[in-house]
């Protein structure tokens, strides 16, 4: 054989080996074994049953609805869709029901969302793991029991109702940047993806456990750490999402995070923001926007997500792992910022 085909041979050898030593799509080697199926959660049509309701008789089809489903029925009238009041006790509600049942673009919407979304089963065991790596995480973690899917209007993606629900708005992941491009800007429309239901939720969850992270709160590198904190649960919860859809970025986006890690942080430190109160510079780098304020146009918007997922990971290998997931939620953003010894 001539030693040109045996540089082929030993050039394929390796590109073999290459690929079985590939983890790409494959599951985290620290994801945990865990029962799935012991895991009591129940999920709910209430889109299909809501939509169905004939007009003639709403009122007594709403109150049988109510009585089936208690205070998310309350939160989605009142809060979710604003039909009207709480303590409005007259027929106001269920016409103002009528007029939406009826609104082409809301039957247009219901239509599309039912040929997205023929059944929910995909989606049901995704959310179920999540539950399930949530509880062996923390044991002592409320977690809802029902998840209802709904129509939202296009207002909002996840909600939870107390302890008792978490409710998944599915006119908010349909992939259609078609449709969505009418009503959204372009980076808004990146996220209306099936694909970021499941993190949607964990994050509703978490902050029904935890409060919001982005209710800003003291100065900018507290709030970038209290963000972290959040993406470190989501990737303890969802070990096997794909890390650009963790973050809700694109994979150009999280590329370029990975590439200039050094230099967001210059950045930081240079314009000397790490302590600034100023809501709207600490909007800069934890809100939604096409990208981040004062960065090259390929940054992400809510940058900041990242780089406190990095600091609250480099603080957890300091500690050898050693806090649990709930001792970490715990833990002040001064104390993990000064043992991470983050340093890009």
């Amino acid at each position: 054989m001539s030693k040109k085909y045996n540089y082929l041979i030993c050039f394929l050898l390796l590109v073999l080996f290459t690929l079985s030593q590939c983890k790409c799509g494959s599951k985290k080697p620290d994801a945990p074994k865990v029962d799935f199926s012991k895991t009591d959660v129940s999920f709910f049509r209430f889109d299909q049953e809501f939509q169905q309701t004939d007009t003639t008789n709403t009122k007594a089809q709403m109150l049988a609805l109510q009585k089936k489903y208690g205070s998310f029925y309350d939160i989605y009238v009142h809060e979710i869709m604003r039909f009207g009041e709480a303590r409005d006790y007259s027929d106001n509600i269920y016409y103002n029901m009528n007029q939406f049942f009826i609104f082409k673009d809301m039957v247009l919407l219901h239509k599309m969302v039912q040929k997205k979304f023929p059944n929910t089963e995909e989606n049901n065991e995704e959310i179920r793991k999540a539950f399930t790596y949530c509880k062996y995480y923390l044991p002592n973690m409320k977690l809802p029991n029902k998840v209802a899917y709904c129509m939202s209007g296009l207002n909002v993606g996840a909600f939870t109702v107390d302890t008792e629900y978490v409710g998944i708005g599915l006119d908010m992941y349909m992939n259609n940047d078609t449709f969505y491009n009418q009503l959204f800007d372009n980076y808004i429309v990146a996220k209306l993806r099936k694909e970021m239901m499941c993190q949607n939720v964990m994050k509703a969850v978490y902050n029904n456990q935890y409060n919001d992270p982005y209710n800003t709160n003291g100065n900018l590198i507290d709030n970038i750490i209290n963000v972290g904190k959040q993406q470190y649960f989501l990737s303890k919860v969802l070990p096997h999402i794909e890390p650009a859809y963790q973050f809700g970025y694109s994979d150009a986006q999280l590329n370029w995070c990975n590439d200039n890690e050094k230099q967001i942080w210059k950045h930081l430190a240079d314009k000397d923001l790490f302590y600034t109160e100023s809501d709207a510079e600490i909007r800069h780098f934890i809100g939604e926007q096409p990208n981040t304020v004062g960065m090259p146009i390929e940054s992400p918007g809510n940058i900041g997500a990242w780089i406190g997922y990095r600091i609250v990971s480099a603080y957890m290998e300091q500690m050898n792992n050693k806090p649990t997931l709930d001792q970490l939620m715990l833990t002040d953003p001064k104390t993990i910022l000064a043992k991470s010894k983050y340093k890009p």
